[in-house]
């Protein structure tokens, strides 16, 4: 059994960027920097020959390049109860659309739809109980006018996530080119 899932990957210099805000939240479980990126489908454990469909109709998948900017910063849970510290997506018309297709492409593969609303973000941290309200509230406020610049995206990665230990440890499988535009 193979647990897969979809993202885009991002570049090392975003990601050491997204690691300085790592910080000054007691009891948060910080994503290791080579792990940040941002999830375009979660698949599921499947069994290795539902693997090979799944990345046989991902690279089906017809879809351009495009540009893409991180910015701000938010949580999801409740303000009494936060669970997670992510950095947020600027709305992106062909992030929409590579989206609808790789929901498609897995579909295609047997794996029905998740069902869930497409928030896109780039998960930072994952927060116990335990976590102090007052500091996650300064984190939020320290972070919230995180920008990056525009991110060229031109692939996509199917992704493995083994668990174990405190974290998990996501390995690509398979890089997926976007198409991209002829410059003359």
């Amino acid at each position: 059994m193979l647990r897969l899932f979809v993202a885009l990957p991002l570049p090392v210099a975003i990601r050491d960027r997204l690691a300085m805000i790592q910080t000054g939240v007691p009891n948060a479980r910080w994503m290791d920097r080579d792990n940040l990126h941002l999830s375009l489908r979660f698949v599921g454990e499947v069994e290795d020959h539902v693997a090979h469909e799944v990345a046989a109709a991902l690279d089906r998948i017809d879809a351009p390049g495009f540009d893409l900017r991180l910015t701000g910063v938010g949580h999801f849970g409740s303000s009494r109860k936060p669970t997670v510290l992510w950095v947020g997506v600027e709305r992106s018309d062909a992030l929409c659309l590579l989206k609808e297709k790789v929901d498609g492409a897995v579909r295609q593969a047997g794996i029905p739809a998740d069902g869930g609303k497409f928030r896109p973000h780039v998960t930072l941290a994952r927060l116990p109980q335990s976590t102090p309200l007052n500091r996650v509230g300064r984190w939020l406020e320290n972070n919230g006018l995180f920008r990056s610049p525009p991110l060229s995206m031109t692939t996509f990665t199917l992704y493995a996530s083994y668990l174990g230990g405190e974290r998990a440890i996501h390995t690509p499988l398979r890089e997926y080119n976007l198409e991209t535009a002829d410059l003359l």
